[in-house]
């Protein structure tokens, strides 16, 4: 494959962007609108979501545990680890079946699967992204000569890229920026065999009334074309369409009465074929969520990190 290097511009800095195709990229800023609370009747409707199972602390997972991407394909979920960086393939019931190693990799945070073998992961203080492939025979990866893209780094340090999502029908990515600034970035023309890579940003996170702190994890949902914003520091998870009006909300902070605790530092989030919510949060927690289904009575410790929950 060739690689070719592009110089792109980007909020007046210049860097450089690993393509295996020739491309021009141009940015795009759309005007914020203001965010309201309809369209409920075609939404996902995160106020009906309740507790499905008790989480799980992932068996040998300590820490870092941050993105999260569900392979329709395969059935089961991948999860993004940081230090030491890897990807681990998990059940949809938190046992993990393996571990790929990632190497040259640093700090990777956010996970999406395109389809196929294909999947993208971020490297949040480097502000990448990097395209691999995991198929049923994939032990290892490194990251040399992978394709990548990159945008410069923002003023604070490890406030890079965080969560990543994908658009199996038009390819364009989301990308956040964590905060400092709290940024939603659509990346078009990056998957596929487009002439072209431009990067806009849909509506200005900065500006809205969402009430996010950060983005920490991101989902898009192809079903209704709305996006999933997960806060750690706000405990919730938003769903907006792609204008940023405010559709639904699910609250991950101990006021949830389903819960009875907050969930610490959540950092990945995906949507199953059943609709079932997934939420991976720091150190090891693996959380379940399903429309309409409550448990009763609620199992769940009200304090997974004492007690480390039930580790698979």
């Amino acid at each position: 494959m060739i690689i070719r290097k592009h110089i792109i511009k980007y909020r007046n800095l210049y860097f450089l962007s690993s393509l295996p195709m020739t491309g021009v990229l141009a940015f795009f800023s759309h005007t914020p609108s203001m965010p309201t609370d309809h369209y409920l009747s075609n939404s996902i409707n995160l106020h009906h979501y309740r507790v499905k199972a008790p989480p799980v602390a992932l068996r040998g997972i300590h820490n870092n545990a941050s993105g999260l991407t569900y392979n329709a394909e395969t059935g089961t979920l991948f999860a993004a680890i940081n230090n030491p960086e890897q990807i681990i393939e998990l059940t949809t019931q938190g046992t993990i079946l393996r571990r790929i190693p990632l190497e040259g990799f640093e700090d990777t945070e956010g996970i999406t699967h395109l389809g196929g073998h294909e999947f993208a992961i971020t490297e949040e203080r480097k502000r990448s992204v990097v395209i691999i492939t995991i198929d049923a025979d994939t032990q290892a990866l490194s990251r040399a000569q992978l394709r990548s893209f990159s945008l410069p780094k923002p003023v604070a340090d490890n406030n890079g890229f965080e969560g990543i999502t994908s658009d199996p029908k038009s390819g364009r990515l989301f990308i956040s920026n964590e905060k400092s600034p709290r940024e939603l970035l659509q990346i078009d023309g990056f998957i596929g065999e487009d002439l072209g890579v431009s990067v806009s940003i849909p509506w200005n996170l900065e500006t809205s009334s969402l009430n996010n702190d950060d983005v920490s994890g991101l989902y898009f949902d192809a079903h209704y074309n709305h996006l999933l914003l997960l806060s750690d520091e706000s405990k919730q998870v938003i769903e907006t369409n792609l204008q940023g009006e405010k559709i639904s909300r699910l609250d991950l902070s101990s006021y949830n009465n389903d819960l009875g605790y907050e969930i610490p530092q959540p950092e990945g989030i995906t949507l199953g074929e059943d609709r079932t919510l997934y939420i991976l949060s720091e150190p090891n927690l693996f959380f379940q969520f399903s429309p309409k289904v409550a448990i009763e009575p609620n199992p769940i410790t009200p304090n997974p990190e004492a007690t480390l929950l039930t580790e698979r």
